[in-house]
């Protein structure tokens, strides 16, 4: 495999020398003692489609106790998939580049990132060597603990569709089905991406159901609806899962992606045999996929991640001397607290075939995906989850204890980013969405604020 060709080189970082160890993380966890052997034979089939241990460079432990495998460029499932498909390693790389070089130049500052260079509690360096890309380990044990492989799939390969939305103009109220409700702002338009600012908090939820979550997001997509077409997103932003099914309890990056009206589709990458988007992830970044994000605090210090995804093209020349552009990229941009933003990695544009996002996108959505047990505004009991932060009590939101969005616009077909127009759209009830209250920053363009109905019932 080219993955186990590489020998890695050091990045940079202004610390102390790096230590890197030699020897391949192993995953030590020993099977349940419940579990067959065939049970056993498929989780680690699962586990290898991903990355194989003999394709890691380096391992250390985050502070908050999450492993962390630094793994070949070169055996990166999506880069796999790509050379498989005919695709050069120099082809893959020269993409990258070319995502890095247009990187939007904002921000100043450190982002809120696990590669900070400083040791762990047996002196290993979390950092990784230059040329790899940091994953949080997935072992047998986790899976377990979400439930067996079937519920740990069904958490990180399947996302819900959003619920049938109402504008708010109309008047109406519409219960929504199912444990989540949706808030969102959407610009109906021809575009070829987004942006948005959104508030990181750190929603608790009961843990009953596998895959259970609230989420702040951006969508970009396609398709779907009425139009005959698939529909094809290319999604980012941060979750919070019940604690224990996934990990250390926090909300974490993530990234998304279904070509197949959800029918596939999967978080933060993966194998494309497992139904996965082909992602090529930026081994330069130092936000990792996956990572707990610093939250809010209620009445404190706010902290904020900002998301933006955007098409890209890519100049071809052939041997006629003959060159031209064509779409080749969904590159996904991430940062935290105002830092400069990093290029996380793309989408292949091929992963889409014929369908509509390998175009361009026709909507970009900018929301909030709440937890919400059964969308009823009467429920006595169990409280219904916020975002983290506070709900919207009658309606009415504050700064510093409501989730909210800000700054967000669409990039034009020309590539020009355009704010005006959006228009508001819910599920459940009016209160879960605000846009009256005061901006957090005389600075804000335009914004809302969001969270969980709160009603009389609930003081």
């Amino acid at each position: 495999m080219l993955g186990r060709m590489h020998k890695p080189t050091l990045r940079a970082f202004a610390l102390a020398p790096l230590v890197f160890t030699a020897a391949c993380a192993v995953d030590p966890s020993p099977p349940p003692p419940d579990e067959s052997a065939a049970q056993t034979d498929a989780v680690q089939r699962y586990i290898d489609a991903i990355y194989h241990h003999d394709d890691v460079r380096h391992s250390f432990r985050s502070k908050l106790g999450d492993d962390v495998d630094c793994v070949a460029f070169e055996a990166e499932p999506g880069v796999r998939a790509l050379l498989a498909a005919g695709a050069t390693l120099d082809e893959v790389r020269r993409s990258l580049a070319e995502g890095r070089a247009a990187t939007p130049s904002s921000g100043a500052g450190a982002n809120d990132m696990y590669l900070a260079g400083d040791p762990d509690e047996v002196g290993r360096q979390r950092a990784c060597p230059d040329g790899t890309v940091p994953h949080v380990r997935l072992t047998r044990a986790r899976i377990a603990a979400a439930g067996g492989l079937d519920a740990y799939e069904r958490i990180v390969q399947r996302k819900q569709p959003k619920s049938a939305p109402m504008n708010p103009t109309s008047g109406g109220k519409e219960a929504h089905t199912g444990p989540y409700a949706w808030v969102f702002a959407n610009y109906k338009a021809a575009s070829q991406g987004g942006t948005s600012t959104m508030t990181i908090a750190a929603p608790t939820l009961p843990g009953n159901g596998i895959g259970d979550h609230s989420i702040a997001q951006v969508w970009v997509s396609a398709g779907g609806g009425t139009t005959g077409q698939p529909l094809q997103t290319v999604e980012a932003g941060w979750i919070a899962l019940p604690c224990g099914q996934t990990g250390p309890c926090a909300p974490r990056l993530f990234i998304y992606s279904t070509p197949d009206s959800y029918a596939t589709g999967c978080y933060n990458g993966g194998a494309p045999s497992s139904g996965c988007v082909t992602w090529v992830p930026n081994p330069s970044a130092t936000l990792m996929l996956n990572a707990p994000l610093t939250a809010s605090t209620p009445g404190g210090a706010q902290h904020e991640l900002t998301i933006t995804v955007r098409h890209a093209r890519t100049l071809h020349c052939f041997a006629t001397n003959l060159c031209t552009f064509f779409w080749g990229r969904w590159d996904v941009y991430a940062s935290t607290d105002g830092a400069a933003p990093q290029y996380l990695g793309y989408y292949a544009n091929s992963a889409y075939g014929s369908g509509p996002l390998a175009s361009g996108s026709t909507e970009f959505e900018i929301g909030g995906e709440v937890y919400d047990s059964n969308g009823t505004s009467t429920e006595p009991s169990p409280p219904r989850v916020t975002m983290g932060e506070g709900g919207l009590f009658l309606g009415l939101a504050q700064y510093g204890y409501t989730a909210y969005h800000r700054d967000f616009a669409y990039y034009t077909p020309a590539f020009a980013l355009q704010g005006d127009g959006s228009t508001a759209y819910y599920t459940a009830d009016a209160y879960i969405y605000n846009v009256t209250a005061p901006a957090g920053s005389s600075s804000w363009k335009n914004w809302f604020y969001f969270g969980d109905w709160v009603g009389l019932n609930k003081l």
